[in-house]
């Protein structure tokens, strides 16, 4: 097998795993944010009804 073709599926696998990484980070981060905009607004949502 040509040095070149390992070349590159060590290229093309190295960027696919780092897109999949990344948008798992970004998902984590993204429920974090849905969590405690929920948090906010069961709060709020108290505070009016009291």
């Amino acid at each position: 097998m040509p040095v070149y073709l390992v070349a590159a599926y060590g290229v093309f696998w190295g960027l696919t795993f780092v897109l999949v990484v990344s948008i798992w980070a970004r998902q984590r981060r993204l429920e974090r944010e849905i969590e405690v905009l929920e948090a906010q607004l069961k709060r709020t949502s108290a505070e009016r009804t009291e």
